[in-house]
């Protein structure tokens, strides 16, 4: 289970956030680092960070499970830029508080924007976001604005997707 973070202002860690009993939060999901190991997996990372242009060495990979509608994450925002995979279940993610419905298998990538996931009771089924933390380079800052027309890119963009898909298929669910 996920747990809440804080900055410290002063010193820039991290640390447990506690409710007024000393316990710890709950972030409202489960998350777990991932380093490799699922062939399907593994190349569709390599098809987006390909694709995104993410060349960060020291970028973050980790996957949070959504159980149903009910599990959420607040708002809330990092230092650093996101690109987010989604499997299952569409859901809702807040960005900058405009809501955009994420189905199975879209991707978004967006910068220290605040961003969160709130509870849709009526979704019954688990979905998986697949989580890439990473700094941007002149050239993602150069793109930051950019949008993807489907005319030009339609053939990049569908292999992923079609990537992303088959990859429901494989025990992913």
């Amino acid at each position: 289970q996920a747990k809440v973070v804080a900055r410290d202002v002063n010193t820039g860690e991290l640390a447990l956030r506690y409710n007024e009993k000393g316990q710890s939060l709950s972030a409202g999901r489960q998350v777990a680092d991932y380093s490799g190991g699922l062939d399907f997996l593994d190349e569709i990372l390599q098809k987006v960070f390909t694709q995104m242009n993410i060349r960060d060495p020291q970028a973050r990979i980790f996957m949070n499970f959504y159980a149903d509608g009910k599990d959420k994450v607040a708002a809330h925002r990092h230092d650093f830029w996101t690109c987010l995979l989604s499997f299952g279940s569409p859901r809702i993610l807040t960005v900058d508080g405009r809501p955009v419905l994420l189905r199975d298998g879209d991707l978004i990538v967006f910068g220290t924007q605040n961003h969160g996931v709130p509870p849709m009771p009526d979704i019954s089924e688990g979905r998986v976001s697949l989580v890439i933390f990473f700094y941007p380079d002149a050239d993602n800052l150069e793109r930051q604005w950019q949008t993807i027309n489907e005319d030009e890119e339609e053939k990049s963009s569908a292999d992923v997707v079609q990537l992303l898909s088959g990859g429901m298929g494989k025990g992913f669910k």
